[in-house]
């Protein structure tokens, strides 16, 4: 296997990348939907919160992979561009209730 640094810049990277935001994004959406709909408990909002932080961890890990700023640089700038995506998903389905 190659190397982080050459990995992480990889179209099958940036492509495992947007499907990873897919999924987080339909997971919460699921989270989202299931608190609106009346599951309001402290357990449901622990549950939900325990996937917002679990997604961010999952979305920084690449940046703790590597040292090289150049690269680092450019993995915050795709991260920032997978969570404008995974927002405009949530924001759209929630306002045309698909």
């Amino acid at each position: 296997m190659t190397d982080w640094n050459t990995f992480l810049q990889t179209v099958e990277f940036r492509s495992y990348r947007k499907k990873q935001a897919e999924l987080i994004a339909v997971y919460v959406e699921g989270q989202s939907r299931q608190l609106m709909n009346g599951g309001n408990s402290s357990e449901s909002i622990a549950s939900m919160n325990g996937a917002l932080k679990m997604a961010g961890m999952m979305l920084d890990l690449p940046e703790r992979l590597i040292k090289d700023p150049k690269i680092m640089e450019s993995l915050k700038h795709h991260k920032q561009e997978d969570i404008a995506e995974l927002s405009q998903y949530l924001i759209r389905r929630a306002l045309l209730n698909e």
